[in-house]
Protein backbone atom coordinates (compact mmCIF):
# COMPACT_ATOMS: atom_id res chain seq x y z
CA UNK A 1 0.00 0.00 0.00
CA UNK A 2 2.76 2.16 0.79
CA UNK A 3 1.14 5.01 2.82
CA UNK A 4 2.29 5.33 6.10
CA UNK A 5 -1.46 4.99 7.52
CA UNK A 6 -2.98 2.56 5.24
CA UNK A 7 -6.36 2.29 7.04
CA UNK A 8 -6.74 6.14 8.37
CA UNK A 9 -10.91 5.48 8.05
CA UNK A 10 -10.45 4.04 11.22
CA UNK A 11 -9.94 5.86 14.27
CA UNK A 12 -10.05 6.04 18.28
CA UNK A 13 -13.42 6.27 19.50
CA UNK A 14 -15.47 4.59 16.66
CA UNK A 15 -17.44 1.80 17.02
CA UNK A 16 -16.77 -1.27 15.21
CA UNK A 17 -18.25 -5.18 14.74
CA UNK A 18 -16.39 -8.29 14.82
CA UNK A 19 -18.05 -10.59 12.73
CA UNK A 20 -15.80 -13.71 13.16
CA UNK A 21 -16.57 -13.36 16.81
CA UNK A 22 -20.08 -11.82 16.93
CA UNK A 23 -18.83 -8.51 19.05
CA UNK A 24 -19.01 -4.99 19.01
CA UNK A 25 -16.32 -2.59 20.56
CA UNK A 26 -14.70 0.78 20.35
CA UNK A 27 -11.23 1.49 18.72
CA UNK A 28 -8.65 2.28 21.23
CA UNK A 29 -5.64 2.59 18.70
CA UNK A 30 -5.22 2.15 14.68
CA UNK A 31 -1.76 0.56 14.29
CA UNK A 32 0.22 0.34 10.66
CA UNK A 33 -1.24 -3.52 10.86
CA UNK A 34 -3.61 -3.74 13.53
CA UNK A 35 -6.12 -2.15 15.17
CA UNK A 36 -6.76 -1.93 18.86
CA UNK A 37 -10.24 -2.66 20.17
CA UNK A 38 -12.20 -2.63 23.31
CA UNK A 39 -14.55 -5.06 23.75
CA UNK A 40 -17.20 -6.15 26.41
CA UNK A 41 -16.79 -10.06 27.34
CA UNK A 42 -17.76 -12.22 29.77
CA UNK A 43 -19.00 -9.37 31.82
CA UNK A 44 -15.48 -7.85 31.93
CA UNK A 45 -13.66 -5.37 29.64
CA UNK A 46 -10.61 -6.40 27.29
CA UNK A 47 -8.41 -4.79 24.71
CA UNK A 48 -7.58 -6.93 21.60
CA UNK A 49 -6.02 -6.52 18.46
CA UNK A 50 -7.54 -7.25 14.92
CA UNK A 51 -6.44 -7.36 11.46
CA UNK A 52 -8.16 -4.43 9.67
CA UNK A 53 -9.71 -6.99 7.26
CA UNK A 54 -11.83 -8.59 10.38
CA UNK A 55 -13.46 -5.52 11.67
CA UNK A 56 -15.97 -3.24 10.40
CA UNK A 57 -16.77 0.43 11.54
CA UNK A 58 -20.18 0.69 12.18
CA UNK A 59 -22.23 4.25 10.70
CA UNK A 60 -22.25 6.61 13.66
CA UNK A 61 -26.21 7.96 14.38
CA UNK A 62 -25.31 11.05 11.55
CA UNK A 63 -24.54 9.06 8.88
CA UNK A 64 -26.89 6.72 9.61
CA UNK A 65 -29.88 8.94 9.61
CA UNK A 66 -28.78 10.46 5.91
CA UNK A 67 -28.16 7.28 4.23
CA UNK A 68 -31.29 7.14 1.11
CA UNK A 69 -31.78 3.70 0.04
CA UNK A 70 -32.35 4.04 -3.75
Amino acid sequence: MGSSQPHAELKHGDHVEIPGEGLTGTVVAAHPHNVEVRVLVDGGEQHRHYAYESVRRLPTLDEASKFVDH
